[in-house]
C-alpha cells in the first residue's frame, strides 16, 4: 500500500501521466418486502430476506475526473479543475475508496498551494485527516505529503 502512495505523491509529469482505472464487483440486491418506514425515535425496519438481483461492478470514475481536473489546470482552468477535483472526491468518498481519495486529495490541495495563502489552510484541512490514518507516517510518501500540509 504505502508503494502505491508513494506513486501517488510524486509530482505530475506532463509526458508520463499515471492513469489508473479501478474496478469493485458488488451483489446487486432487491428487498423482498417493503422497509417499515420509520417513526418516532425508531430507525426504518428492514427484513433481512433479500432477492439477488445478479452482480455488477463499480468503476474508479474518480480516477478519470481527476485526470480531467489535472489536464484543465494544465490548460490554466483552474476553477474548471477545482470542480473536477471536487466531484472525483466526493466519488471516491461515496465508493470509500482511500487510496483514490488520498490520490485526488493531494491533487486538489496542491492546487489549492498553488493559489496562495488564502487556499493553503484549505489545503492542509483537507490533508491531513487522509493521510493521517497512515500507520507508516515516516515513509517517504507521508514525508511529501507532510510538506503539502505544511501551512507555512
Amino acid at each position: 500500500m504505502e508503494d502505491v502512495l508513494d506513486i501517488y505523491a510524486k509530482e505530475a509529469d506532463p509526458k508520463r501521466p499515471v492513469v489508473c482505472f479501478d474496478e469493485s464487483p458488488t451483489q446487486l440486491i432487491g428487498e423482498v418486502r417493503k422497509p417499515i418506514p420509520a417513526a418516532p425515535g425508531q430507525p426504518e425496519r428492514y427484513d433481512c430476506e433479500y432477492r439477488r438481483n445478479g452482480t455488477g461492478n463499480l468503476f474508479g470514475s474518480f480516477e478519470i475526473l481527476r485526470i480531467k481536473g489535472w489536464v484543465l489546470t494544465l490548460k490554466g482552468d483552474l476553477e474548471g479543475a477545482e470542480r473536477k477535483f471536487l466531484t472525483s472526491l466526493d466519488r471516491a468518498r461515496h465508493q470509500q475508496a482511500k487510496s483514490w481519495e488520498l490520490r485526488t486529495s493531494i491533487s486538489l490541495a496542491r492546487l489549492w498551494q498553488s493559489q496562495g495563502k488564502g487556499k493553503r489552510n484549505d489545503a492542509y484541512n483537507l490533508l491531513a485527516p487522509v493521510y493521517g490514518g497512515s500507520p507508516k507516517a515516516s515513509t517517504p510518501g507521508i514525508c511529501r505529503r507532510r510538506s503539502l500540509c505544511s501551512l507555512d
